[in-house]
């Protein structure tokens, strides 16, 4: 790949914004995890130990599995197809064709490839089935963004 195509590719990926309001669910659920397993040493029945150490055993997991990669690995890239949108685990395109309408500012608590509650971009399109379909997102740089999105619909 050359390197003016490596710097275009670059410049057309955006990452997500990460809202204090995530940050604050993420520290919840550490805490609750260090909480239950805390539980595992304080009781004296076998079986309380057995129920508490499995809950945070499988809270971590869920943590570690898709809460963290959502966070690392959350990004918006302008592909020649369309709109490829990677959340954690959660791959999808859509084809620039396909987008019917865009709106700015929109505030959910929907949980969605944004990990900023507030000041997301809300896109609306239509998907393989015909049926119409939204999703919220929220790119660092969201003018530049909406510039790039307009250029391409």
């Amino acid at each position: 790949m050359l390197k003016f195509e490596y710097e275009r590719a670059r410049d057309m990926v955006f990452k997500t914004k990460v809202g204090i309001t995530f940050y604050i669910i993420l520290i919840f659920i550490f805490a609750t995890i260090l909480f239950i397993a805390s539980l595992v040493f304080l009781s004296d029945s076998i079986w309380a130990k057995w129920l508490c150490g499995s809950i945070s055993l499988l809270l971590a997991a869920v943590f570690a599995f898709h809460l963290i990669p959502m966070i690392t690995n959350t990004y918006y890239r302008f592909d020649d197809e369309g709109l490829f949108i990677n959340a954690g685990r959660l791959k999808v395109t859509i084809p620039y064709a396909n987008v019917i309408s865009f709106s700015c500012g929109v505030k959910s608590m929907l949980m969605q490839p944004a990990l900023s509650f507030k000041n997301r971009l809300e896109i609306k399109y239509k998907t393989k089935g015909g049926m119409t379909d939204i999703v919220h997102i929220s790119p660092v740089n969201e003018e530049e963004f909406v510039k790039l999105l307009n250029s391409k619909i």
